[in-house]
């Protein structure tokens, strides 16, 4: 939060004629720009055509939303003011109100002595070509683990409760906004008049379903380890750094350790990207929440999927493929960089050309086809995974016989030269087995197929 109120300050002292926050808590709003601003004159307008004291939130009259702006832009000149407009997305289709937020903006921009500044508060806001070069957006933080341990110790204390365990209660409510943390507690509480754990378990259930009604997301459990994984040890290395500062989480972060917020991963269809995110949930604990970027069309979509991972809290986020749309992926990097506990973000694409700023991504490991050492320990990996000795198969001659097989063309060689095996004759899989399937893999290559 301290972050959020300093990039207000600063969006205000820039100059900047529109702010918009993005979030449908109006309470906790109101208290921070009241505290902020405290010096400042503020006019509210909401969608029920009324202008209102923002202090007292009395009515002081009647308008329309059209002569508000009119009665703003009129004035030759105004000392430091701000104007806070609430759910007014309806208005903002209209060409002359538009226009009339243009003008004021315009004025705010060029008059030294006209100094009004908008604020929008909404979480549905589309914003408008006319006005896209006028606004900044900011989004209000979700509440981390220190503030909510403060709202349910101030819940606790109102409500008289004694014997409860507060960092329980905290780990299950990390990804709930304000409104829904206080929603919870009092569902919990009219239960049986204390906070019992095993209700607001409820909670994740209730996230799950979110993301099980969405098509666009799926949830993924999986029982894949790294020694399943052949070669690409560099990667293998990292997640072992990130399951440590996972598994320490408090610890790290007194210790003054920047949470790792994600990576890229980058290779061809079959370099085992898909297996390393698996192998990387059973390592770090934690469930994948999957969705395809491509398949995202508009901003809401994209707010809707966000709220989702959001409110399911800890987990691995894999995004398969990038927005070919600049905005949604901005506005997708700008979330992931925000105050999150426990989400892990794994992107995974066949390319990698972006070039990002520092401080979205913490690594990006791109994944070549397997070297000599990676082929013969993909080969072993596979070969005991389906229980055959190791030495009674050339594993040199594999090596040899594999250049330029990626990962699951190996195991497919295995799968199909154990498979031959058994439909011949029910007999021991053998080096050639294995090689001619080899061979039919490139020979297909060759031919496009």
């Amino acid at each position: 939060m301290k972050d959020f109120k300093l990039k207000l300050l600063s969006l205000f002292d820039a100059n900047i004629p529109i702010i918009h926050i993005d979030s449908y808590d109006f309470e906790t709003v109101d208290n921070l720009i009241g505290d902020l601003f405290s010096d400042i004159e503020i006019f509210e307008f909401h969608i029920g055509d009324r202008l209102l004291e923002f202090k007292t939130k009395k009515r002081v009259k009647h308008i329309h939303f059209r002569d508000l702006l009119e009665s703003f832009d009129s004035k030759e000149r105004i000392e430091d003011s701000i104007l806070i407009l609430k759910d007014i997305d309806c208005f903002l289709k209209d060409k002359v109100n538009l226009y009339y937020l243009k003008s004021i903006s315009f004025k705010k921009l060029y008059r030294e002595d006209f100094n009004l500044t908008t604020i929008i508060i909404s979480n549905s806001l589309e914003i408008q070509k006319e006005l896209d070069k006028f606004i900044a957006t900011i989004k209000l933080p979700l509440p981390n683990e220190r503030e909510i341990n403060l709202i349910i110790n101030n819940f606790i204390k109102s409500m008289e409760i004694e014997n409860i365990d507060i960092k329980l209660i905290v780990k299950n409510l990390v990804g709930l906004d304000r409104v829904e943390l206080l929603k919870v507690l009092n569902r919990n509480y009219q239960i049986n008049g204390t906070l019992d754990i095993e209700n607001i378990v409820i909670k994740k259930n209730k996230s799950l379903e979110l993301i099980e009604k969405n098509e666009l997301l799926e949830y993924i459990q999986t029982s894949k380890k790294f020694d399943q994984v052949g070669g690409v040890s560099k990667i293998k290395n990292y997640f072992v750094k990130v399951a440590k500062i996972f598994s320490n989480y408090e610890k790290a972060l007194e210790f003054g350790v920047d949470i790792p917020k994600g990576v890229i991963i980058f290779g061809v269809d079959g370099s085992g990207k898909g297996l390393l995110v698996q192998a990387s949930s059973t390592l770090l604990k934690l469930p994948i929440i999957s969705f395809r970027f491509n398949r995202v069309e508009n901003e809401k979509s994209l707010k809707e999927i966000l709220y989702n991972i959001t409110a399911f809290g800890e987990s691995i986020l894999w995004i398969k493929g990038v927005s070919k749309d600049k905005y949604l992926f901005t506005q997708f990097l700008e979330w992931m960089r925000s105050d999150r506990c426990k989400i892990f973000t794994i992107l995974t694409n066949d390319s990698w050309t972006y070039k990002l700023r520092v401080g979205y991504f913490d690594e990006v490991f791109g994944i070549d086809l397997p070297n000599r050492r990676e082929r013969e320990e993909i080969f072993k990996i596979h070969l005991q995974k389906r229980g055959k000795m190791i030495k009674n198969i050339n594993i040199s001659k594999l090596i040899e016989r594999s250049f330029e097989l990626n990962g699951a063309e190996i195991e497919y060689s295995v799968k199909k030269g154990i498979e031959k095996s058994f439909v011949e004759s029910e007999r021991e899989v053998t080096t050639e087995d294995i090689v001619f399937e080899i061979q039919e893999i490139k020979n297909r290559k060759l031919k496009g197929g």
